[in-house]
């Protein structure tokens, strides 16, 4: 099965963000499961995996399997880690 690491802010699998349309575009055109990626300029600046592909993988961040745990304690251990404030 194939093993897909994350980094949060930094990249999927082997898309960085910073990476070069030009670049991304050579992966992705390899890549057995489909992305949603958006560009500042020529630069990958958001990248999300698409879970509903009929190749089977594990999407993981931080030991945990992002497509196999439940929504609100991802959340929680999200927001646990992240700089984000709610309040502004």
């Amino acid at each position: 099965m194939k093993i897909v690491c994350v980094k949060l802010g930094k990249y999927i699998g082997d898309i960085y963000i910073g990476m070069s349309h030009k670049d991304e575009e050579k992966l992705r055109s390899i890549a057995p499961f489909s992305f949603r990626i958006e560009y500042k300029g020529n630069q990958v600046s958001f990248i999300e995996i698409n879970a509903g592909t009929e190749i089977e993988f594990n999407c993981f961040y931080n030991n945990i399997n992002l497509f196999k745990i439940k929504f609100i304690l991802l959340v929680e251990i999200l927001y646990a880690l992240s700089s984000y404030d709610q309040e502004n």
